[in-house]
């Protein structure tokens, strides 16, 4: 089985993808602050007493898939303010996913492992969805 590597917050952002690319997943080490992963935990926690485990949805191979004991949210965002602030804005995760998404988009700064220092030709998911 394979494992995902762990990196520290700091990790330039082209071994972060790396990883990514290489493994499907990588986890970085303190991405969110404890105070802002306190506020999501705060904002869902009464949706986390009612949601039940597993899928109801009547498919025998739907509801394997998602698992018996796993409680599964949709609309995160929808759900919690602090968790499109800490999370969703959260610079790492905005790097990453303006590569991914936007990376045809991006001319990053030729000596340069920072996406800070490039030049965008079009707005940062982060500048899209800031409150």
């Amino acid at each position: 089985m394979k494992t995902l590597t762990t990196v520290d917050r700091d990790e330039p952002i082209d071994e972060l993808l790396a990883h990514l690319h290489r493994d499907g997943g990588v986890i970085v080490r303190d991405l969110l602050s404890d105070e802002g992963r306190l506020a999501i935990i705060e904002d869902l926690a009464g949706a986390m007493e009612v949601i039940e485990p597993g899928s109801r949805s009547g498919l025998e191979q739907w509801e394997l898939f998602h698992g018996r004991e796993t409680i599964r949210f949709c609309g995160l965002a929808g759900r919690s303010r602090a968790f499109v602030d800490p999370a969703l804005l959260e610079p790492v995760f905005g790097a990453v996913t303006d590569h991914e998404l936007l990376g045809q988009l991006f001319e990053p700064a030729e000596a340069s492992t920072s996406f800070e220092t490039g030049t965008v030709k079009t707005p940062t998911i982060a500048q899209v969805f800031a409150p």
